[in-house]
């Protein structure tokens, strides 16, 4: 019979033991760990921890992956990007909320993560990676911080941006106020004229003249 020996306190890799976990399946020790980038790890075993099976929560294959890749897409990037004044400001394509997007391991991607997972650190899971001065374009990394979506989305609100702002605030506005207020004034044009002076759809004109959009005035 082999003698039990306590992992705890011990590190492997990134990964510190805290406790016994117990035995799995194979009635092998497990143990829970804790990984350098925070994230928690259960039931790794004994030979696993001793052997370098495993050695992160799984942060390091994917520092090993950017790190690959990160010259190719650094080069890349770097041609889409202005420096003014300090800021970096991309040039390239964007998406249709105004983020930075370019082709990475055959899909498009936001700028600003990329740039926040090679130049800052790597993004936890469930993270969004948030713009300080609210400026989509500025992808300056001491101007990118990861936060919750839940933060995220009280932010939008906070400052009038998202789906929950109203009235020219919201992110897809395509009217000002007074031009909603002209529009429902109107007595002469027919809707079709109206969706060409203001140049939106037939659905909009519609929402905008029976109230199911722009409530508020």
């Amino acid at each position: 019979m082999s003698k039990f020996i306590d992992l705890t306190g011990q590190k492997f890799g990134r990964l510190t033991v805290v406790s016994r976990a117990g035995r799995n399946k194979h009635r092998k020790a497990t143990w829970n760990c804790i990984c350098e980038c925070g994230n928690a790890l259960s039931v790794v075993t004994s030979g696993d921890l001793k052997n370098g099976h495993t050695q992160s929560c799984g942060c390091f294959r994917v520092q090993r992956v950017i790190e690959v890749c990160s010259v190719d897409i650094k080069i890349r990037i770097k041609k889409y990007i202005n420096i003014i004044n300090g800021r970096w400001i991309w040039c390239g394509h964007r998406n249709g909320q105004g983020y930075g997007i370019i082709k990475h391991d055959g899909k498009m991607v936001l700028v600003h993560r990329l740039i926040y997972s090679m130049y800052v650190s790597l993004i936890p899971e469930g993270l969004c990676v948030c713009h300080k001065n609210d400026v989509p374009l500025d992808v300056t990394p001491s101007n990118l911080t990861c936060q919750t979506k839940a933060w995220n989305n009280r932010d939008c609100i906070n400052k009038g941006r998202g789906n929950k702002a109203i009235g020219e605030k919201h992110g897809n506005a395509k009217l000002t106020k007074e031009q909603v207020l002209e529009m429902r004034e109107n007595k002469i044009l027919s809707r079709k004229e109206l969706m060409t002076k203001y140049n939106i759809g037939k659905t909009s004109v519609a929402n905008v003249l029976t109230r199911k959009i722009w409530k508020h005035i």
